[in-house]
């Protein structure tokens, strides 16, 4: 009966690392399970779906056997975290695995053999970009709540990244709000449209990473995980035609706007409730109204260059596109009732399509 010891976190650590990976429904029971194998001392845990497909390596115990098998990635991964600190001890038996550690606690999972996981290639087809720790997790992860969440908007329900005039950058829209965030970058990265499932699974990594092309499509490796997927073949549409800026600036506080607007959406409550944001000499006022007839308004001291402007927009976008940054102070940019309004702060542009301003 193999057997291996391993200690919790670095357990909950490779199981975490890939576990969002595995489909959370799927026809072949297979791709929803982790597979694990212990060899010349260290633990590999994998996952797949097919689209997308995780791996990492950590050690075990000392003394531990070598062995191979899967087991269903939610069930492991939740049971694993309800288990007592320390080191646990695996053992395979047949079709079954039991985990215990040295109190009491432990359970037992059916296996699935590791020969049926599908096989899935890492192999570089090409020189390898290496990035910086961080640069893209922070890159992708910060704009990513303006993707689409259509599935079937395949182009716009992804992060399009990539690298021009020195700067490395990561764009999402859902047609409604356009995100774009940037950094300066010395090296060229060929464009990539990378899948929601893959955007939130990369924005997990750490250290520095090495990225590059594979016959699949594309792979991210840090130190001990390598993450690759299909890319999106669709063309990304032409996003640089909508970050305009207004002729109205204003220049405010973030968090005091930011406060003032998610109050105001508790008398918007639905994804597309509307605040109104009236630009006044020295403010912004702002309002809302539910459909029951109640209201709600906030006013936000700024410093205002540029006409009076009164534009309707959705209160989450506006709320989402404040949230994004981490200045101190963000600029405002706004031209008329339906012309959207900018958000900036260093490295970020947030673009919110406006909304007929409700009677």
């Amino acid at each position: 009966m193999p057997t291996f010891t391993i200690d919790k976190g670095t357990l909950l650590s490779a199981l975490e690392s890939v576990a969002g990976v595995a489909a959370k429904k799927a026809i072949t029971p297979v791709l929803s399970c982790t597979r694990l194998r212990v060899k010349g001392g260290k633990l590999s845990a994998f996952a797949t779906d097919m689209f997308i497909a995780a791996e990492t390596s950590v050690p075990v115990g000392i003394g531990s056997d070598e062995c191979e098998f899967g087991a269903n990635a939610s069930d492991l991964l939740t049971r694993t975290r309800l288990m007592n600190e320390g080191d646990l001890t695996i053992k395979v038996d047949g079709d079954r695995m039991q985990v215990s550690g040295k109190k009491s606690r432990k359970f037992e999972l059916r296996t699935v053999r590791a020969s049926d996981f599908p096989s899935i290639s890492f192999e570089a087809t090409d020189a390898p970009v290496k990035v910086e720790d961080g640069i893209i997790p922070h890159l992708v992860a910060g704009v990513a709540f303006a993707m689409s969440a259509d599935e079937a908007r395949t182009h716009l329900c992804a992060v399009y990244l990539h690298s021009n005039h020195g700067s490395l950058i990561a764009v999402a829209t859902d047609g409604h709000r356009c995100a774009v965030r940037k950094t300066p970058f010395a090296g060229a990265f060929n464009a990539a449209l990378i899948p929601a499932a893959a955007v939130r699974e990369l924005a997990k990594m750490k250290g520095d990473l090495a990225v590059f092309p594979t016959t699949a499509g594309l792979a991210f490796q840090s130190e001990f995980t390598t993450l690759g997927f299909k890319l999106i073949a669709d063309a990304y549409l032409p996003w640089e035609t909508v970050m305009v800026t207004g002729p109205c600036e204003i220049s405010v506080d973030r968090a005091r706007l930011l406060s003032a607007v998610k109050a105001c959406g508790v008398s918007a409550p639905r994804d597309g409730g509307q605040v109104v944001v009236d630009i006044r000499s020295d403010s912004i006022k702002l309002s809302a109204k539910s459909e029951d007839g109640g209201t709600f308004e906030d006013e936000v001291s700024a410093s205002v260059k540029g006409r009076p402007v009164r534009v309707g927009m959705s209160a989450k976008y506006l709320a989402d596109a404040l949230a994004a940054s981490d200045a101190e102070t963000v600029a405002l940019y706004a031209g008329g009732e339906l012309d959207p309004i900018s958000v900036k702060s260093e490295g970020l542009h947030v673009v919110v399509m406006p909304q007929r301003v409700l009677a």
